[in-house]
Order: C-alpha cells, then structure tokens, then sequence
C-alpha cells in the first residue's frame, strides 16, 4: 500500500510530506516494533485483545478501508457480531466502507489460492525487514544519523530528535519476540529473496464478510 499512497500522489513524499496511516493490530500482545516498516507514529501499532469482536471495532474505529489479514486464522461465524449489543451497525458501516480485503501468508508469504503476486524491486525494502527484526540495526540507524543522511533516507521534517525519541521505544519493545524467533524468522525470509536480493509474495482477494471471519487465530 505504501507505494500507492506515494505513487497516486507524488508529492506526499516531496511538496507535502506525510507517512502514510499503516495500522498494525497487534492481537492479544504486541509483537516487536515496525517503525522500519513505516508504521508511524508507533501509536499506530495497536493492542487489541484476542477476541473477533474486538478487532473489528478496532477495525471500524480506526477508519480502516484497506484490510490485510493473515490466511493462517481460522474461519470464524460471523454469529459473533450478531451477538455484539448494536453490532449490526458494525457489519453494515464495514460492509458499506472497506474497500478491499486480502489474505496473507503469514508464515511463507503465500496464501493459498492467490490471484495476486507482487515482487519487491527495491533492495531498500529488504534492508527495512531486517532491521524490524533486528531491532538493534534500527537502533544503530537511530543512533548514527546525521542531519545529511536523515536528507538522504526520510521524508519531511524529520528530525534527529525525533530519531532520538523513537530510540527508547524499539530498545524497550525489544524482547516482545523472542530473539531466536526473529532469527527463525528472518533466516526464512533471507531463503526466500531471489538472486537481486528481493522477494515474491502472494495474496489472495476476499470478500468483506471472509474477512471479517479470519480477524483472530
């Protein structure tokens, strides 16, 4: 999506400078910081509890009209919007206001059945997952920047006080993943990038109720 909201309108990342609104729900606790990933401000990554309902609140609150959510969850009844006090109103402003939903591939990459494949072609995008992994990488970009690489590698006003600040925030969410999780996790991803060092993905289309129904595992 970020390509998007840059692509459609140029000059969010030059005249008018601003990161595009990426809400993460974390579900039931929080699972490392994706500052690198561009989701910021962090108050855009959200603990929601493990609880379908929940979530979708969370997603009719917070103004979602793009929805990705992980293939892996299991299909839930939609009953439990029914049962909610006034959910119908839920389902009805999120049918009528959700643009598009996919699934994705929350171990691989790939979801199953999937009619839409996208393949990475900046190496920059790699390097930013690595460091969400390695948080101590994002740390050491934070700590070694300078007023001309800030030029270089981020929009807008930002400043090395705000890297400052941002600091503290990825050290103290650091262990929210285990380290040898995140290894795990990126040895996999490294396995998967091709000879350019980039990588494939797949998604698959669904409807707003199919997502709905795969909100939490």
């Amino acid at each position: 999506m970020t390509p998007l909201f840059y692509g459609l309108v140029p000059e969010r990342a030059t005249t008018k400078p601003q990161y595009p609104p990426i809400f993460l729900f974390h579900i039931d606790r929080m699972h490392g910081s994706h500052i690198m990933l561009d989701v910021v401000p962090h108050r855009y990554e959200v603990l929601v509890e493990n609880d379908p309902y929940a979530v979708l609140t969370a997603v009719k609150d917070y103004g979602i009209t793009r929805l990705m959510v992980p293939d892996e969850h299991a299909e839930h009844d939609l009953s439990y919007v029914e049962r909610a006090p006034l959910g119908w109103t839920d389902l009805r402003y999120l049918r009528e206001n959700l643009r598009s939903v996919y699934a994705y591939g929350q171990e691989n990459g790939f979801a199953r059945s999937s009619d839409i494949e996208i393949t990475s072609a900046d190496p920059r995008l790699e390097e930013s997952v690595t460091q969400v992994l390695r948080p101590e990488e994002s740390i050491k970009v934070f700590s070694d920047a300078t007023e001309e690489s800030l030029a270089k590698k981020m929009i807008g006003e930002t400043s090395l006080e705000d890297l400052e600040a941002l600091t503290p925030i990825v050290a103290e969410r650091m262990n929210e993943v285990r380290a040898e999780e995140r290894a795990r996790l990126l040895a996999d991803r490294v396995g998967r990038r091709n000879a350019e060092g980039n990588i494939t993905q797949a998604y698959r289309k669904l409807s707003v109720d199919d997502g709905l129904s795969r909100l939490v595992p």
